[in-house]
């Protein structure tokens, strides 16, 4: 009798736990696939492929489970990244329309990230993933929170223009765009087939974003190391953007919440047509007056490009940005 009353009692506990665990979760509507993997802390988002039988293919960077785009909290100056530690596992859940991950990183505050399909536009299936980062401050005393999320896009790379918005037609090197002042209301970063849009006035609008080269923007300190204009080359990797998104600081009281909340997705952009690229500069500068009219002319032809991005080819933005890396580099070993 003892032994079916322990049996009944284990039996309960475990029906009335909460189904949580460390299993990737797959959210499949219309043509999307987001993946959810506990074991990173990260999500991987995925289309219908045009060619293929269910075959899907990334809209952002899907490396190493995702891991190359990430969350992470600022806790009075603390660095938290949104990923498992030791003995502190990520909870994965599935919830009527959608699936969380649960991170507890610290006793001072717990984080639900949640993740939906949605149809912003009404079209009747889903076209874009809604996230809502919540944090709640469990450190018994008011503390200053922050907030911020890298992702590796990967579409524009390709395309020689790795971003534009509303407002930018074309973003081929660092730029910044301070919600604040700025006027843009979207970020897109645009393949041949698809493209990957960030609403950037939807829910929560972000501070500051930072767009530069992943390795740039990939860093332990809370800001990166940002040159307004540089290429998104690096010794170590060639054309390689990403985009990372701040969301301020805030003072948060005993046991309430700060919340983010970020619409993103798919959508179909047409792309306009350019002449054919025919280089006009043949010839290596001999004196540094030479070169500074050189960086000159490039400078000014690159502001013309992105004021009137129909005026030139990916080919000729690409050439320009390699032949003023080129001379920077000549210039700095100097």
């Amino acid at each position: 009798m003892k032994n079916t009353f322990r049996f009944a009692l284990i039996l309960l506990v475990l029906l009335s736990a909460p189904l949580f665990s460390a299993e990737k979760i797959e959210l499949i509507g219309g043509n999307l696939k987001l993946i959810l993997n506990p074991h990173t802390g990260t999500m991987c988002l995925y289309h219908l492929a045009d060619v293929g039988k269910n075959r899907y293919e990334p809209l952002i960077e899907d490396r190493n489970y995702g891991s190359t785009s990430w969350f992470s909290v600022q806790l009075d100056g603390k660095v938290f990244k949104l990923a498992p530690r030791s003995g502190k596992p990520v909870e994965s859940l599935r919830t009527i329309d959608g699936a969380v991950l649960r991170f507890t990183l610290t006793e001072d505050f717990y984080i639900e990230q949640e993740f939906k399909l949605v149809d912003p536009d009404g079209r009747g299936y889903p076209t874009a993933v809604s996230m809502e980062l919540r944090i709640e401050n469990t450190s018994g005393k008011s503390a200053s929170f922050a907030v911020k999320g890298l992702f590796d896009t990967m579409l524009g790379e390709t395309e020689g223009i790795h971003f534009f918005t509303d407002l930018k037609k074309r973003i081929s090197h660092e730029t910044k765009i301070i919600l604040e002042t700025d006027r843009d209301s979207y970020l897109v970063s645009q393949g041949e087939q698809q493209s990957f849009v960030f609403n950037l006035r939807a829910y929560t609008p972000p501070e500051t974003l930072f767009i530069a080269n992943w390795d740039r923007l990939n860093t332990l300190t809370w800001l990166p190391d940002f040159i307004e204009g540089r290429s998104f080359n690096t010794l170590y990797s060639v054309q390689d953007s990403a985009v990372l998104f701040l969301w301020p600081q805030k003072t948060i009281k005993p046991n309430e919440l700060y919340t983010v909340q970020m619409l993103f997705g798919p959508y179909l952009i047409k792309k306009s047509t350019v002449s054919t690229f025919n280089p006009e500069i043949t010839s290596e500068p001999k004196t540094e007056d030479e070169r500074q009219a050189l960086i000159q002319w490039i400078l000014v032809r690159i502001d013309q490009i992105e004021a009137n991005p129909s005026c030139a080819t990916d080919q000729e933005m690409d050439y320009l940005n390699r032949t003023l890396d080129g001379l920077l580099k000549q210039r700095m070993a100097e």
